[in-house]
């Protein structure tokens, strides 16, 4: 089936994923977000993260991922924190904003932040595509790009056909598909005629 989401680059996403989660402690606990946002973060995430092709290619986008990811950091220590409300850990954004950090980030031998190369992801089944919707999962088919949640599911028919059944589990980026063949059982009238033709033989 397909989902009703915004096509996010991967720093969008992450972008995007740490405006959700900020936005819900700001309603789940006010007075303990407060000291934690910094005095630019209104302007990083207080709209949609919409981001177009930076100037500095690579390296640019590597730094703004790393200052979302230090953004990021801070609020996850900060819930995870012996003196942090325990009720936050289970915000879903929260959630969300925890497992995006796993997929998209590492920490180097010198104990920084880093961001993952796009080679080093998890498979495309196992991550986040959207923040809102998790089960929405991008592959490529024939180079178009599908959002697709959960796994298709196969049609039934009646007549014998060949049957194509769509799984969430992806290779190379691409949508795998699994064909399978059903049973073509012989009508029982041919089945008949023949026993009747070999008989008069």
């Amino acid at each position: 089936m397909l989902a009703a989401v915004r096509s996010l680059s991967r720093l969008e996403l992450v972008g995007e994923t740490l405006r959700a989660a900020l936005e819900e402690l700001a309603e789940a606990a006010p007075a303990w977000l407060t000291p934690l946002i910094e005095p630019e973060w209104a302007k990083r995430y207080g709209r949609r993260v919409e981001i177009g092709k930076l100037p500095g290619g690579k390296a640019a986008v590597t730094a703004r991922a790393e200052e979302f990811g230090r953004d990021g950091q801070k609020i996850l220590a900060a819930a995870w924190a012996a003196s942090a409300p325990p009720h936050l850990r289970l915000l879903p954004q929260v959630e969300i904003l925890r497992q995006v950090w796993f997929h998209h980030y590492f920490w180097d031998v010198d104990g920084s932040l880093r961001w993952r190369d796009g080679h080093a992801l998890p498979p495309a089944s196992l991550r986040f595509d959207s923040p809102y919707d998790t089960d929405a999962h991008y592959c490529v088919k024939r180079d178009i790009f599908v959002p697709l949640r959960g796994a298709c599911a196969a049609r039934r028919s009646a007549r014998p056909r060949l049957d194509t059944a769509c799984l969430r589990r992806t290779s190379h980026g691409g949508l795998r598909h699994r064909v399978r063949r059903r049973d073509l059982k012989t009508p029982k009238s041919v089945t008949a005629a023949r026993t009747a033709a070999s008989r008069g033989r």
